[in-house]
């Protein structure tokens, strides 16, 4: 872009995240809702749980069942990242400091630099969360990890790691002053912004652009990109698993049914000719008809142990189809942006439609990740009780307080209260 950019382009840069952002906090904050305040007991079970456990509770309420499943825990964390990384953008003109472009900014350079550690801390550790979540599922799908296995072995690390690694830069960026006005907003920048970008531009003071793009891509770009490395790989190593395991599965429904075809093509005579022979058998004979009976007990058990494989494989899917949107609605946030910085640095092109892109689809993460955690129990209301409407499922999806309705209760609890277990 030649020369400082129009105003109104300034405008839609910092207020056009005041819609997205908020969209994105509202969806966080009914994910940090439900698993909160999910799945507790009725007024019936709470009544008997107070009277057996007064002493031990002293009238504290029973914590939410969300709270003992890595996944949920998982899922609060980013969505408490995400709350606070999008309160930052939705109220930009906020923070942004006075005569840097932004219509109507309240801010300084103090409050600048605040939202830029914001935005460094708190995006990058929803980004973390996202591949943790991936983690988890490769995990207890390819590897057969239960979830207090990953909750001893994993979980406790990776939270100190994720929020310690990024708390850390984020301090690092505002000792050496890297967080200064941009486009819209305050992240990393050059200062005073624009310095050196052309003719009749003023020399800049620190960071100029040569330096800049290697420093975005060290405290920004390259976290971003690692967790796309590990998100993809994650969900290879998933997909592969749900096909060899359906692969098995057709495999022996095929050898199956091939049995039972031949046994059905049995003429009647033959069965006639088989009951005459079996009352002259003799115990040698009995003895090993016995043992037909026990193969055929066997076989049955084998039966009854697939179709548990099966519903293990279903459920496997389901979390695998459950685990592929969050990457989805990761990349849909992230693509852009990150391809907005390659070109930048690559080939120091710069266009306001990147800018756009950045600020547009960027906050929108915990919107689509409330779409996505309301996903499968929102299918199940819809198809048990027809009646429904969308409205109210929602309702029942978030709000969790069902009026006692017994059968929503006990959807819940197969489906986890909006996310599966």
């Amino acid at each position: 872009m030649s020369g400082p950019p129009p105003q109104w382009q300034f405008a839609c840069a910092a207020y056009i995240p005041l819609l997205t952002a908020n969209l994105s906090v509202v969806g966080s904050s009914l994910i940090i809702h439900s698993i909160l305040r999910g799945d507790r007991p009725t007024e019936k079970s709470k009544t008997k749980v107070s009277a057996n456990n007064n002493n031990n509770n002293n009238g504290v309420a029973a914590p939410s069942r969300k709270l003992h499943q890595p996944q949920h825990r998982i899922l609060l964390a980013m969505s408490c990242c995400d709350v606070v990384y999008s309160l930052a953008k939705a109220w930009t003109f906020l923070l942004a400091p006075k005569g840097y472009g932004v219509p109507g900014a309240q801010g300084n350079l103090n409050t600048c630099a605040l939202q830029g550690f914001i935005i460094q801390l708190f995006v990058h550790s929803t980004g973390g969360y996202t591949a943790l979540l991936s983690i988890y599922y490769y995990l207890t799908i390819c590897r057969g990890w239960k979830p207090q296995e990953f909750s001893k072995r994993v979980e406790r690390l990776a939270h100190l790691s994720i929020l310690g690694l990024f708390l850390t830069l984020a301090i690092v960026g505002v000792n050496v002053k890297l967080y200064n006005p941009v486009f819209g907003f305050c992240f990393i920048g050059s200062y005073p912004p624009g310095c050196e970008r052309g003719e009749g531009t003023p020399t800049c003071d620190r960071f100029p652009p040569q330096q800049l793009g290697l420093l975005y891509e060290i405290f920004a770009q390259a976290w971003i990109q690692a967790f796309f490395v590990v998100i993809i790989f994650c969900q290879a190593a998933i997909w592969k698993k749900v096909r060899e395991q359906e692969t098995r599965n057709a495999q022996y429904d095929f050898r199956r049914n091939t049995v039972a075809n031949r046994l059905s093509g049995a003429k009647s005579s033959d069965v006639q000719v088989v009951a005459i022979e079996a009352t002259s058998t003799s115990k040698s004979q009995r003895s090993s008809a016995a043992s037909a009976d026990s193969k055929m007990l066997a076989m049955r058990a084998s039966e009854l142990t697939m179709k548990q494989r099966k519903q293990k494989h279903n459920l496997q899917k389901m979390v695998a189809i459950q685990s592929t949107l969050y990457v989805v609605s990761f990349a849909f946030c992230w693509v852009g942006p990150t391809t907005f910085h390659l070109i930048g640095w690559i080939a120091n092109y710069q266009s306001f439609a990147f800018v756009l892109i950045l600020v547009i689809f960027t906050p929108l993460q915990g919107f689509w990740n409330a779409i996505i955690y309301a996903r499968p129990l929102y299918t199940r209301l819809r198809e048990k009780e027809k009646h429904l409407t969308r409205w109210k499922a929602l309702k029942r999806v978030f709000a969790v307080e069902c009026g006692g309705n017994r059968d929503d209760s006990a959807t819940r609890r197969e489906w986890g209260g909006g996310e599966l277990r």
